[in-house]
């Protein structure tokens, strides 16, 4: 593995700028969602198996799932 093959925490040394336009997306992402669900009243929530508590992990899982 070469010097510009190399990966630091998740940090890609042969495309820096890909790594962070990805990590930008999946930030983004993780609002979005976890504003769609924070709009949800608990009834919902608890119908889709959800509570408020669940917020969170869900929204950072789903930002790390490609979506197309």
């Amino acid at each position: 593995m070469t010097m510009f093959e190399s990966k630091t925490a998740g940090f890609s040394m042969a495309n820096p700028m890909m790594s962070l336009a990805e990590r930008f997306r999946q930030r983004r992402m993780e609002r979005q969602t976890r504003a769609a669900l924070n709009k949800l009243p608990d009834d919902i929530l608890k119908d889709i198996g959800l509570s408020r508590s669940d917020i969170s992990r869900v929204a950072r899982q789903t930002s790390h799932t490609p979506y197309f």
